[in-house]
């Protein structure tokens, strides 16, 4: 049996990650040496923030997130979930939603255990100046603000 080679390699393709962190900031991925494609503002429903050293999301039937999603190749996701700090974070397949109502596909990096009960104060300040700057909704900068105190 003969199989013909796709025309665009797997690792070059371009896969829809939704980040809800300070990787929003795309000026940060590209200093890291990525390439973002298209970001767009996006929320996901049914997860809730927390922080503690960084952020991640746990399930919530009422809640909303807001953040950014953009296409990285498999190679540019791999290359900033291997560095220090972000290694336990996983992935995960979610429904993200645009601006515009459109629903989309994404990868969701999160951790799966949550063990630290520090709050990273200066972490949830740069995220909320990060949310006011991307224009997210009041009442999710209010609730970046009350986890900022």
């Amino acid at each position: 049996m003969e199989y013909r080679k796709a025309e665009t390699d797997v690792t070059e393709r371009s896969i829809a990650v939704f980040f809800y962190g300070l990787f929003m900031d795309m000026s940060v991925l590209q200093q890291r040496g990525l390439d973002p494609r298209n970001p767009q503002a996006a929320s996901l429903d049914g997860y809730d923030i927390e922080i503690r050293d960084r952020a991640t999301l746990v399930p919530h039937a009422e809640a909303r997130v807001y953040g950014i999603v953009t296409g990285l190749t498999h190679v540019e996701i791999d290359t900033l979930y291997a560095e220090p700090g972000v290694l336990e974070y996983r992935p995960e397949a979610v429904v993200v939603i645009l601006g515009d109502g459109r629903q989309v596909p994404a990868l969701r990096y999160n951790l799966l255990q949550v063990t630290s009960t520090h709050r990273n104060t200066a972490y949830v300040i740069k995220l909320l100046e990060l949310a006011k700057t991307l224009a997210f909704p009041g009442a999710y900068l209010d609730k970046l603000q009350r986890l900022a105190q």
